[in-house]
């Protein structure tokens, strides 16, 4: 707890009754110096606090080399998050996710199926990278067989073969939405004025996007035979 007195630090529990009782509010706060760090989802570097001395440090896992870069993590956040709250794009950033809509759904199989209109998801599907590794989910459901069931109740078969299409059907289309995203990077590149920079940054968003759908699409399509 960054604002937590030196007095109340000493003091067992006391930061759990508080925040029992409501008197904890989480806040964003800045820390000189730690703060001027570049953000890294893989970093290896924690955040310490000494109620002793009041202070913080950063401390690593491992050994840096002289003229290496020490990043800090700002949190398990999706590129979306970052862009907004922080204007830039994480590479192959490990907690990225696609948010695949209904209407998307109902464009590629001419229907939305009964069990996923019923779910309370703003997006229909969700492809959520969680450490690099790729889910299937849809709102608060996060097992993969049960995501299946709402696409089908009645054949699992099926429901993989509806998921198959689907992914596929949405990457075509994002593909061709991104043919000269790489074209448009370097001319950004020759002219950074605001709106290049923010050209720029959008493209980097949506080549992120990409990779967590092919990644995706290489885990869950199934070929004709249905076999993953």
């Amino acid at each position: 707890d960054f604002g937590t007195p030196l007095w109340e630090a000493f003091i067992p529990g006391l930061v759990l009754i508080k925040e029992a009782l409501g008197a904890n509010k989480r806040s964003y706060v800045l820390l000189p110096l730690i703060d001027s760090h570049n953000h890294n989802s893989n970093s290896t570097t924690n955040l310490d606090f000494d109620p002793r001395t009041s202070a913080f440090t950063l401390k690593s896992t491992r050994e840096y080399k002289g003229g290496e870069e020490v990043s800090i993590s700002y949190g398990k956040m999706t590129n979306d998050v970052i862009m907004q709250r922080f204007s830039f794009v994480e590479k192959d950033n490990p907690n990225d996710a696609y948010h695949i809509t209904r209407g998307q759904v109902e464009e590629i199989l001419g229907f939305v199926p009964a069990s996923l209109k019923a779910t309370d998801s703003s997006s229909c599907l969700t492809l959520q990278r969680r450490d690099g590794q790729i889910q299937l989910e849809c709102g608060d459901v996060r097992d993969f067989s049960a995501v299946l069931r709402l696409l089908d109740p009645a054949s699992e078969p099926n429901a993989r073969a509806m998921l198959s299409k689907v992914l596929s059907g949405v990457l075509s289309i994002a593909d061709a939405a991104a043919q000269n995203g790489d074209k448009m990077i370097e001319l950004a590149d020759d002219d950074l004025d605001d709106s290049s920079s923010r050209r720029k940054m959008a493209e980097e968003f949506r080549i992120e996007k990409l990779k967590v759908l092919r990644q995706a699409v290489s885990t869950f399509v199934v070929d004709a035979q249905g076999i993953i």
